[in-house]
């Protein structure tokens, strides 16, 4: 079992999710009849319900929703939206405790002691990943401790991909081996900007749009690349993390010809 999932510290600060949508949706109402453009909302219909989120000017889309752990268990979300740091569409897997539908039921019953916000945990994947290696692979057991926990798991895609990204065939290069930085070489520098993408763009669009999650609580992991992404994110700002831990990482990827090639590849120098 992962570790970092015992390590999380459990939310302090008492909200409603509800509430915040609520109040997030009268006020993109009230910027957009004063012709705003920096607000707007999107509507996606499920096959029982119509969600309505708010999003920095991009469409969101959710793709599945995933029932875990019987009908009182989590769910497990895959979710794709347009990306402003990869210039992209980029998806991501989503692990939601069932607490969260409970408080959102308790809210509507007027109960405001029920009203919580839970933590997260940021996964990432290895080399030739996707989004859902995490949740095929280890998702069973990992959604039952973080259901147990009352924690939230995002499990991002590994690179930028499309039509117009540019890609190679190879496992360490390309699609499925984004590396978590920010490349600087042309023709990667683009569309390769996964460091922003995980430490800016997600955990501000997953507060934004999942009230429920508690972005100020965050940790990461992640196994082979995902775990050099996740040292060398949490190193290179420690207070933002929670905690960080690795499953055999990716140490020293400069030290070996074929990271010699991937890093020289994307970065200058």
């Amino acid at each position: 079992r992962p570790p970092c999932l015992y390590y999380m510290l459990l939310p302090s600060r008492i909200t409603s999710r509800k509430n915040i949508r609520h109040k997030l949706y009268k006020k993109a109402t009230a910027l957009l009849s004063h012709q705003s453009e920096s607000i707007i909302t999107k509507t996606h219909t499920h096959p029982r319900h119509t969600h309505t989120y708010l999003s920095s000017s991009f469409i969101m889309t959710i793709l599945s929703t995933t029932r875990v752990g019987g009908d009182k268990g989590g769910k497990y979300l895959r979710v794709k939206h347009e990306s402003s740091s990869t210039k992209t569409d980029m998806t991501f897997g989503l692990f939601l405790p069932s607490i969260l539908d409970r408080s959102a039921a308790d809210d509507d019953d007027g109960d405001d002691s029920a009203k919580v916000v839970v933590p997260v945990l940021f996964w990432l994947s290895g080399l030739t990943c996707d989004d859902t290696n995490f949740a095929m692979k280890a998702g069973s057991r990992a959604f039952d401790m973080a259901e147990k926990q009352n924690i939230a798991i995002v499990m991002p895609d590994t690179s930028p991909r499309g039509d117009d990204v540019p890609n190679v065939d190879s496992w360490y290069l390309g699609f499925g081996a984004g590396f978590y930085l920010n490349a600087t070489k042309l023709p990667y520098a683009t569309h390769y900007h996964m460091l922003s993408y995980i430490t800016l763009e997600l955990p501000t669009y997953l507060s934004t749009n999942f009230p429920g999650i508690d972005t100020s609580l965050k940790s990461i992991t992640g196994h082979s690349m995902g775990g050099h992404g996740a040292l060398t994110i949490a190193f290179r700002d420690p207070p933002s993390w929670t905690s960080v831990s690795a499953f055999a990482p990716i140490c020293h990827p400069t030290r070996c010809p074929w990271g010699e090639k991937a890093f020289g590849a994307y970065l200058d120098g």
